[in-house]
């Protein structure tokens, strides 16, 4: 579920320690060498073999490109989102097979503690009404004893399945892997009805084999509250999968609204986690719980609950006839002077903070500056034009550069507004030119 994020919101999720950065103990992604048949060469006709790479194979089994003759077509692969070819039984064999065998010893912790969810999928099919057919499957083994604890399957597809079209159809199947699993054999099963033709015409493409891990996911606090701001703790184990994670929160338990995601590295272990919201409405109640992917779908901890602070109707507002001016002041200033840049003076207040940013016209915004930020009513500028010292605007030919200077003021019971001025930088005297004030108040 994708949750929107609110334009207000002002986030900050981050791993407050715990696990290492060891990589993942559940192999990650497909563990399937040679999923789709694209690696090595494949037949263009029925009579050719060329046995697919990755996979122990026995007699017959063969990579086949999309639209050779009486195979599939290229139609096919795009409906399934292949490639360039697929997997069949291949010529003269009633049965044929390949297998891939993986050691899981890594993952023995999550496994037994009944963690790991193994998902198996595929694209499986078939030649019109003919009943050849393949199937997919991955046995759950203690180890090379091949004692067997649990299988996972499949397929086949049948011709009725296929409504007698020549196609393969999407199948998955997920269980969760048997304690005491340390090695996992997938085999790639190819039949056909015994004298039924000279060729093997089970199908087979995009196989997966996926493991991932549950994560186990809580919620343990909300604290650091504020009128618009509060901190959300809770932590996360991934048992061994790398997943991702954010914090949920809203004015119900429908939430609503999310922080980034924060990747973990699979390394197993409970990781705290933090995240900071902000943008919230004072004197209001907020849900909020921390959530992790999980293999099938999302994994939530506890939903808590905090109230923000009401606003202080009794703090200081925005001084009156708040403005800012600049020194030495001129509508039309001259590149580089005076030396020591010009100087712009906000109306200070009490409780008032402050931000100053500038848009330069070039296309990227508005930029702020930190270094002014804060509660400093005063702040420095060069006007050097060097931003655009190669446009020539109007007939006298001579250089313009406007700069639109931005105050954003916050007041301590929340009331804030925003003056900007336009100044214009020119290197030589210039005409006079028109600016404009704009004042916006926003709380």
């Amino acid at each position: 579920m994708l949750l929107a994020t609110g334009a207000c919101l002002a986030a900050t999720l981050t791993a407050a320690g715990g696990a290492s950065a060891a990589g993942p103990l559940v192999p990650a992604g497909n563990l399937l060498a040679n999923p789709a048949a694209e690696q090595g060469p494949a037949a263009t006709d029925a009579n050719s073999t060329f046995p697919p790479p990755g996979w122990s194979v026995s007699t017959g089994v063969t990579q086949v490109v999309y639209g050779s003759p009486a195979f599939p077509g290229t139609d096919v692969s795009a409906a399934i989102g292949g490639a360039n070819a697929f997997f069949a039984g291949g010529p003269n064999v009633d049965a044929s097979s390949a297998t891939q065998i993986f050691n899981v010893t890594s993952a023995a912790s999550a496994i037994d503690a009944g963690r790991v969810r193994a998902v198996l999928s595929g694209a499986l099919g078939g030649f019109g009404a003919q009943t050849d057919n393949a199937a997919l499957s991955a046995s759950f083994d203690v180890g090379f004893s091949r004692l067997t604890l649990g299988a996972l399957s499949i397929g086949p597809v049948t011709a009725a399945d296929r409504g007698n079209v020549t196609t393969l159809l999407a199948r998955r199947a997920a269980a969760t892997v048997p304690a005491g699993t340390r090695r996992i054999v997938v085999s790639l099963d190819f039949q056909r009805p015994a004298g039924a033709g000279p060729y093997n015409d089970g199908y087979a493409d995009n196989l997966s084999l996926t493991l991932r891990a549950l994560p186990i996911v809580h919620t343990t606090a909300a604290d650091q509250v504020t009128t618009s701001s509060a901190r959300i703790a809770g932590s996360v184990d991934d048992g061994g999968s790398p997943t991702a994670y954010r914090v949920q929160y809203g004015t119900s338990t429908a939430y609503g609204q999310q922080t980034a995601d924060v990747a973990t590295s699979g390394a197993g272990g409970v990781t705290p986690v933090a995240a900071v919201l902000g943008g919230l409405t004072p004197g209001t109640t907020y849900h909020a719980r921390v959530l992790a992917d999980g293999p099938d779908g999302g994994v939530a901890g506890e939903d808590v609950t905090f109230t923000t602070t009401p606003a202080d109707t009794t703090a200081p507002g925005l001084p009156p006839g708040l403005d800012f001016t600049w020194a030495p002041h001129a509508d039309v200033l001259i590149a580089g002077a005076p030396a020591g840049g010009v100087q712009f003076q906000a109306t200070t207040g009490p409780g008032v903070s402050y931000a100053w940013d500038f848009d330069f016209h070039d296309g990227t915004g508005f930029q702020p500056d930190p270094a002014a930020s804060g509660d400093a009513p005063r702040h420095g500028f060069t006007a050097d034009g060097a931003h655009d010292s190669a446009r020539v605007a109007g007939a006298d030919g001579l250089r313009r550069r406007l700069y639109t200077v931005r105050l954003r003021a916050t007041a301590a019971n929340g009331a804030s507004a925003e003056i900007t001025h336009d100044l214009v930088v020119m290197p030589n005297s210039p005409p006079k030119v028109d600016f404009t004030t704009r004042r916006i108040d926003t709380g």
